[in-house]
């Protein structure tokens, strides 16, 4: 997986290997308060750089309404699999390095 890839919520449930929908995860998200009553992330989950917003108008017969969608970016995906990885399975990033040993052993 890219980390700079950007996931719409039913995409990050299905990276994930969840068995849940998109509804599910959004209300963890907003139980955990990451996200909020509109599902827009908290400032600080936005600024890590786990999620980002779209916005969009949509034609509403004669007027027009601005919807701002929440994507999940790569660092995010890993993010919310820490979340629930507790019985679960962890997502991770093909470029994050692991570490190396600083001595061999003899």
């Amino acid at each position: 997986m890219n980390q700079s890839q950007i996931f719409t919520m039913d995409e990050a449930v299905k990276k994930l290997g969840c068995d849940k929908s998109r509804n599910w995860l959004f209300n963890l998200l907003r139980e955990k308060e990451i996200l909020d009553e509109t599902n827009i992330p908290n400032i600080r989950f936005k600024a890590e750089g786990y999620f980002t917003t779209q916005e969009t108008e949509i034609s509403m017969g004669n007027h027009k309404k601005k919807y701002f969608q929440t994507l999940v970016t790569g660092n995010g995906l890993i993010f919310i699999s820490g979340l629930i990885c507790g019985a679960g399975k962890k997502v991770e990033a093909d470029n994050v390095r692991k570490p190396t040993p600083t001595h061999s052993p003899n």
